[in-house]
């Protein structure tokens, strides 16, 4: 058995034949010969050192070599279409959750148009409200609890940035 190098275009060309049960019907899906395609298979179980199907007139069945393959393949196509996604979806626009403290009396009246700018600007950010005092919400800023916190006259601190 020679080492097999991974040919994501032969490893669709196996799969369609056993889904098809045909290599002739998935020569026909994959707009290919259908000798071209037999002898991608042939060389596959080649390299593979295995049958992966059982012949006959009326189609081909996978054998458990087969059987064990297309079902790795299609893990494997499930996780490079995955991949695909997660990476062709990400972009430099900011995304993620923002928590956001306020007292609660001011907190009913801001939350509802904040939300709204937000999601107009940033659609990937989400935000989360939490209602506390204010000097609750200066410690859990120091804690890293929330982003942002709206208090009453927030008295100095070394470590939180305030803006009147």
């Amino acid at each position: 058995m020679t080492q097999w190098t991974p040919d994501l275009k032969t490893l669709r060309a196996f799969v369609a034949v056993a889904e098809a049960k045909s290599v002739s019907q998935a020569a026909q899906r994959l707009a290919i010969a259908q000798p071209a395609l037999s002898r991608q298979i042939k060389r596959l179980e080649e390299d593979l050192g295995v049958a992966l199907f059982r012949r006959s007139a009326k189609g081909v069945t996978l054998t458990d070599a087969g059987t064990a393959l297309v079902l790795r393949a299609e893990t494997i196509f499930n996780q490079l279409e995955q991949t695909f996604h997660d990476v062709s979806g990400r972009t430099n626009e900011p995304a993620g959750t923002v928590t956001i403290g306020m007292p609660p009396t001011p907190g009913e009246a801001i939350a509802p148009v904040l939300v709204d700018e937000v999601k107009a600007r940033y659609p990937k950010i989400e935000l989360r409200f939490v209602e506390r005092f204010s000097q609750t919400l200066e410690r859990m800023i120091v804690n890293g609890e929330v982003a942002i916190a709206v208090m009453h006259d927030p008295a100095p601190h070394p470590e939180i940035t305030i803006v009147r």
